[in-house]
C-alpha cells in the first residue's frame, strides 16, 4: 500500500470512529453530563479493541480453559497456556463476546458481567481503574447498555488490529473534534502504541489502555511503561465518615454515609481503597458496626446488623443479599449461589463466573460474609482479603475445615 493510500485509509478510519462516537453520545444525553460521556465511550472502546483482537483465538481459549479447570490447573501455569493460545499476554474465557451479548437482550446485564469477569486479571485491573462497575450500573438503570453494545457491534465499530492501527487509535480523538464545543471526550481516548506491546507480545499492532485522563477524570497506571498517575480511589465520594478497627485478622477500615455502612475492608486486600485523608469521625453507624465486630471476634454470632449501604449494580446487590443469607458457621459454593440467582430470575442457568465477580467485589467484608463461599470441590480460592484470613474467619465461626483445602495457587476474584 502506498503512503497516499495508507493516509486515505487512516482518514477514513478516523472519520468512521468519530461518527460512531457521536452516535453513541446521543444515547447518553440526559443520563450522563456531556463531560461524562467518556466514562462510557472510553472503556467500551478499549474493551471492543480487546474483543476484536481476541476474536480469532477466542473459541480455542474457551475450550482450553474448560480443560484446565477440569484438571484444576491454576495460577501462572494456566495464564501462560491461555496467553499462548490467545496470541497476547491477556485473554477472555467467558462464552460471550460483543456479538453474543446483543443476541440476548433480556440477559445483557448478567451476561456482560460474566464477559468482564472472563478477562485475565491484568485486564480486569484496567476495568477496575475505570471504575466501570458504577458506570455500568447507570447504563443499566438508564436502559442504554444494550443499545451501546449494539452500536459497538456495527460494521464501523470494527477495531481489529488489521483494520485499525495504533496510529488510527491515537488520532481518533482528533477526528472526533468536530467543533470546539463538541470536543467532549477525554484526551486519553487515543492510546499509546508502545504500552500494549507487552500485552500484545509483539504479535500484532495494538493500542494501549489509557495512561492518563484529563480534567476531572481519574488517572491510571500503565503497567507496561510503569507510568503511575494520580487517580481518585474508588468509593471515595461515598465516604462521609470512617474509622479503623483493630481485629485478629488485621486492621479494618470502616466507612459509612448517612444511610449506612458503605465499606469494611481488610488492610491490604485486593480492592482496599486506601485510608481517607480526612480525619476519622465517629457516627452511630460506625459505633454499631464496631459493636457488631466486638461480638463477632469474641467468637459469638451477633444477633443484629448495622444498617448497610453498599454501592453496586443491581446484579451485585442481588448477589450480596444472598451472601447475607448464608448462616453463621456454614459455607456455600459459587455454583449454589449461581443456581439461587437463576431460580430467582426464572432462568435455566446463571454464570457462576459472573456471580463470583460480584462476590469478589463485595465492599463490606465479614458482615456480608463472602468468606463463607467456597469452590464446589472444597477449594478455598477466591477471597480478596487473602486465603489466610479466609481460613481464620471460618475457623473462628467453627466451620468444619476437614472437607476444605487451600489451593496451590489462590485467586482473588
Amino acid at each position: 500500500m502506498s503512503m497516499n493510500e495508507l493516509q486515505k485509509q487512516t482518514n477514513a478510519n478516523i472519520q468512521a470512529k468519530a461518527n460512531l462516537i457521536w452516535e453513541i453520545a446521543t444515547h447518553l444525553v440526559g443520563l450522563f453530563k456531556p463531560h461524562e460521556y467518556g466514562k462510557v465511550i472510553l472503556p467500551m472502546t478499549v474493551l471492543k479493541r480487546f474483543d476484536d483482537a481476541l476474536k480469532p483465538t477466542k473459541a480455542a481459549v474457551v475450550e482450553m480453559a474448560k480443560k484446565l479447570d477440569a484438571q484444576k490447573v491454576e495460577g501462572t501455569v494456566r495464564d501462560g497456556i491461555l496467553c499462548r493460545i490467545s496470541g497476547y499476554d491477556f485473554y477472555n474465557t467467558s462464552n460471550y463476546d460483543f456479538a453474543k451479548l446483543i443476541a440476548d437482550p433480556d440477559g445483557v446485564e448478567i451476561n456482560f458481567e460474566a464477559y468482564l469477569q472472563g478477562f485475565s486479571s491484568n485486564i480486569k485491573d484496567i476495568i477496575d481503574n475505570f471504575d466501570f462497575a458504577n458506570t455500568v450500573k447507570l447504563m443499566v438503570k438508564g436502559g442504554v447498555l444494550f443499545v451501546t453494545l449494539q452500536e459497538f457491534n456495527s460494521a464501523k465499530a470494527d477495531m481489529s488490529p488489521d483494520k485499525i492501527t495504533s496510529a488510527d487509535m491515537r488520532n481518533m480523538r482528533q477526528g472526533a473534534r468536530v467543533t470546539p464545543s463538541r470536543s467532549l471526550l477525554p484526551r486519553s481516548l487515543f492510546f499509546t502504541g508502545s504500552c500494549l506491546r507487552s500485552i500484545g507480545g509483539g504479535t500484532a499492532p495494538m493500542a494501549a489502555w489509557p495512561v492518563s485522563i484529563c480534567g476531572r477524570w481519574p488517572e491510571v497506571l500503565c503497567r507496561s511503561c510503569g507510568t503511575m498517575r494520580r487517580r481518585e480511589r474508588k468509593g471515595r465520594s461515598d465516604m462521609t465518615a470512617w474509622q479503623s478497627y483493630a481485629s485478629p485478622v488485621g486492621e479494618l477500615l470502616l466507612t459509612a454515609d448517612e444511610e449506612g455502612l458503605t465499606g469494611l475492608w481488610l488492610a491490604g486486600e485486593k480492592y482496599f481503597p486506601g485510608v481517607p485523608e480526612d480525619a476519622p469521625q465517629e457516627t452511630p453507624v460506625l459505633e454499631e458496626t464496631k459493636r457488631w465486630l466486638d461480638i463477632y471476634f469474641a467468637g459469638r454470632e451477633p444477633d443484629f446488623l448495622p444498617p448497610l449501604h453498599p454501592a453496586g449494580s443491581p446484579f451485585r446487590q442481588e448477589v450480596w443479599a444472598l451472601l447475607r443469607q448464608i448462616p453463621y458457621g456454614e459455607t456455600t459454593t459459587y455454583r449454589a449461589l449461581a443456581e439461587a440467582v437463576a431460580r430467582k430470575r426464572g432462568l435455566r442457568q446463571m454464570s457462576a463466573q459472573a456471580v463470583g465477580g460480584a462476590v469478589g467485589h463485595n465492599p463490606i467484608s465479614i458482615i456480608v460474609p463472602c468468606h463463607r463461599v467456597v469452590g464446589s470441590d472444597g477449594s478455598l480460592t477466591g477471597y480478596a482479603g487473602g486465603l489466610e484470613r479466609k481460613v481464620q474467619l471460618l475457623r473462628l465461626e467453627g466451620v468444619d475445615m476437614s472437607r476444605l483445602y487451600v489451593p496451590k495457587k489462590g485467586t482473588a476474584l
